[in-house]
């Protein structure tokens, strides 16, 4: 193997259809819980891996709604209405993009759409913390 680092595919399509604002890998591996690292690290097969994924979910998206939720305190009620639309447009198009692999057959499909929600929900985190 030559010296140049892979990026996971999830990550360079998630750069690509997400613009220039898209976050980089490493911002979004920075983001991972440390509770995150140590179950992936005792998971060794299909399940216990899904779990993982489906608790850092539960924790980044804690994390989000928390933002959405400070954030709205700050905004004026055009403001508020506006980024209501907003996080309503990006639940839907989350939805859209995550979604469609779960609906695969396999084990792999599902990990591949919890890696999905996991990843857009950080770069949303990532979207709303830099706006701050």
């Amino acid at each position: 193997m030559t010296g140049r680092r892979l990026i996971p595919c999830g990550l360079l399509i998630a750069g690509l259809l997400s613009g220039p604002a898209a976050a980089a890998p490493d911002a979004i591996r920075a983001h991972y819980s440390a509770d995150f690292a140590t179950c992936t690290a005792h998971a060794h097969a299909v399940r216990p891996t899904q779990h993982c994924h489906a608790l850092e979910i539960e924790r980044q998206r804690a994390t989000l709604d928390d933002l959405v939720k400070r954030r709205m305190t700050t905004l004026s009620p055009r403001e508020a209405a506006g980024f209501t639309a907003a996080q309503a447009d990006w639940e839907r198009a989350t939805d859209t993009k995550c979604t469609p692999p779960a609906r695969r057959r396999g084990s792999l499909a599902s990990q591949i759409a919890q890696a999905c929600f996991l990843e857009e929900t950080i770069v949303r985190i990532i979207a709303l913390e830099a706006r701050q």
